[in-house]
């Protein structure tokens, strides 16, 4: 996000706002500024100076004023949880041998085990036809038996990190569902 540099109207304090934010408060001396661009020039002026205009005019000017104040808020707490999403959805990711990232799969993680229990049987039949005693078929059980409980562990581990995945998403889009709509429990008359 690109920063402004900017000054304060009242306090003549340096401010660094981001460029598509219309209201600012000075940390400085508290006041509420308008951030005003007018073609490739960007300035502030005060929210709290008298102007001479009707009480009407007035209040919707306020009525704007807490609106502006209110999207501005939410811009910065959506893009904070989309941001804290996006670090944390990388955490989930599943990184391919081609470097590719994908979004885990409770699908997948029940095929693999599937496969691996299918391959585990299937390769019992070749050992019991290759082998003519008892002993050398124990040992290729015990190490079919090795390879399908690696295979059920990783499935299970696949598993759960997908069900992981999506409670982060659906715990996410909650958070971001309450942010929407709070500014929309409260619309301001005029503003649409």
């Amino acid at each position: 996000m690109k920063l402004i540099p900017l000054t304060c109207r009242q306090c003549s304090a340096p401010l660094n706002v981001p460029e598509n934010v219309l209201l600012v408060t000075c940390l400085h001396c508290g006041s509420q500024l308008a951030v005003v661009q007018e073609g490739t020039t960007v300035y502030t002026e005060s929210c709290d100076q008298e102007q001479n205009v009707s009480l009407g005019d007035a209040v919707q000017t306020k009525e704007m004023d807490c609106q502006l104040i209110e999207e501005s808020r939410q811009q910065r707490e959506l893009a904070a949880l989309d941001h804290e999403w996006k670090q944390m959805r990388r955490r989930y990711m599943l990184i391919d041998a081609d470097g590719n990232a994908r979004v885990p799969s409770s699908d997948t993680a029940n095929n693999m085990a599937i496969i691996t229990i299918v391959s585990g049987v299937l390769w019992i039949l070749p050992a019991w036809i290759i082998t003519d005693n008892w002993s050398p078929f124990l040992v290729l059980c015990l190490l079919i038996g090795v390879f399908v409980v690696i295979g059920l562990g990783l499935s299970r581990l696949h598993y759960q990190r997908a069900v992981a995945y999506h409670e982060a998403k659906r715990c996410y889009l909650r958070r971001r569902l309450e942010v929407t709509e709070v500014a929309e429990a409260y619309p301001t008359k005029g503003w649409g």
